[in-house]
């Protein structure tokens, strides 16, 4: 049984990791309307509308990309580092 929760944890969280590295969120403000990608740690901007009409550019920060990678590798497998008896 035990085996059967870390399987469905591990599917879970990688699926909410896709999720949440793909998915992008929009933000309006008045002339200007971007979508940030990346969660909890925002790593990439897509700028659609700016003060002089409508936009198409990317700013990507790998660095940050790394980071959120590492952020949800660490929730993936620390509950399976712990929950290990020792021999």
């Amino acid at each position: 049984m035990e085996r059967r929760v870390a399987l469905v944890y591990t599917i879970a969280v990688s699926i909410i990791m896709v999720f949440s590295m793909v998915y992008g969120f929009t933000v309006s403000h008045p002339d200007n309307v971007y979508t940030r990608h990346g969660l909890p740690v925002t790593w990439g901007r897509h700028q659609l509308v700016t003060i002089a009409g409508p936009a198409d550019a990317w700013a990507v920060n790998l660095n940050a990309m790394l980071g959120d990678l590492v952020i949800w590798l660490a929730i993936l497998v620390t509950p399976q580092l712990l929950g290990r008896r020792p021999s």
